[in-house]
């Protein structure tokens, strides 16, 4: 298992000899232990997920998921009914419906923490964090006045080329991404110009997510609806990580990202310079996502992954699908790739 470990790990191997190393072997290989077929979290590890009660009987929120009447979907429903309905349509890979009344900041908030107690649940410890709407066009359409972020749980992600069941969400899509990794975290914390942020980190690593669209067609969704779910976090592919020298960093703005998706016998190949996908410097982006996880009181660690955000509009992924996620004069070495392969169960 060493070697496997050693080729995908986006962490440094040294911290293989701490918990938030293992949780990244768990990311790569699944080797989390399970007790009654559900995976554990230390309590210690839950300190970054705003630990709530447990979720309870589901009987009053059946309704939500999959047959409920017009009238039933137009009712109001009280905020843990939503986050219990979420939950376990999560779980069960169920369209849930989003009730489009509109929540107050801090109940989104506790939906969203709750949402995460039951990931840390099934998922394990956080191994790293993203920012999703970056874009300002993307978040003009779901009436978002700035990013929103979410968790990578340790069993989420999955090694370059290694098949996905397209059956493994509800409604998933596919994303052109990219992770950097941190370095030195109290640098991150101190960090105020581009280039300390940038200082703050030392790799980059090739991403394709896989976010899950997990309310049902007929819901209204907005940012409130993405913020609760996680920001969309379900699963994706992770390449080898790029080491970044300062010079690298500088540039990382003006790399050109191509992506290939294979279906069948019809290809399609979609590029972009990596700063206009995101619509934001990646030092920026860096930035406002430390900000957001300083205000909710948790601070990544060294070897956390952090992504940036998607560069190219995503697709809805498919039976059969091949991917590849190509980085053009990324690093010292001249670029990096990731694969991704959708199976058919």
């Amino acid at each position: 298992m060493a070697p496997a470990i050693t080729k995908y790990c986006p962490f440094p191997s040294n911290r293989l000899a701490n918990s938030f190393a293992a949780a990244l072997a768990i990311a790569v290989l699944g080797a989390l232990p399970a007790h009654g077929g559900r995976r554990t979290v230390p309590k210690s590890n839950l300190a970054a997920v705003s630990v709530a009660q447990p979720i309870g009987a589901m009987a009053k929120v059946n309704s939500v998921i999959g047959e409920e009447t017009k009238a039933e979907a137009d009712a109001e429903i009280s905020w843990d009914q939503q986050v219990e309905a979420l939950a376990e349509g999560y779980r069960q890979r169920q369209p849930v419906r989003w009730f489009s009344q509109q929540w107050s900041g801090r109940q989104v908030e506790q939906m969203r923490d709750r949402f995460l107690a039951v990931l840390a649940q099934d998922y394990g410890v956080p191994i790293g964090y993203k920012a999703a709407l970056v874009n300002p066009a993307v978040r003009s359409r779901f009436s978002a006045s700035g990013p929103i972020r979410g968790i990578f749980f340790g069993n989420m992600l999955r090694p370059s080329g290694v098949p996905i069941s397209v059956s493994a969400g509800t409604r998933m899509l596919v994303e052109g991404d990219i992770l950097v990794r941190v370095r030195d975290a109290q640098a991150l914390q101190r960090a105020r110009t581009d280039d300390e942020i940038l200082a703050a980190l030392d790799a980059v690593i090739p991403f394709i997510e896989v976010p899950d669209l997990i309310y049902s067609a007929d819901s209204t969704i907005n940012a409130q609806a993405i913020a609760t779910a996680n920001a969309g976090a379900r699963t994706g592919w992770v390449g080898y990580p790029v080491s970044m020298t300062a010079e690298n960093w500088r540039s990382l703005s003006t790399v050109q990202v191509a992506m290939q998706t294979t279906v069948g016998r019809q290809s399609q190949t979609r590029t972009v310079f990596l700063e206009k996908g995101l619509g934001m410097k990646p030092a920026a982006v860096v930035r406002w996502l430390r900000d957001e996880l300083r205000r909710s009181r948790i601070s990544p660690k060294r070897g956390d992954i952090l992504s940036l955000g998607t560069l190219l509009p995503p697709m809805p992924a498919q039976p059969g699908m091949e991917i590849s996620l190509r980085y053009l004069d990324l690093g010292s070495g001249g670029g990096a790739i990731v694969f991704g392969r959708f199976s058919y169960r």
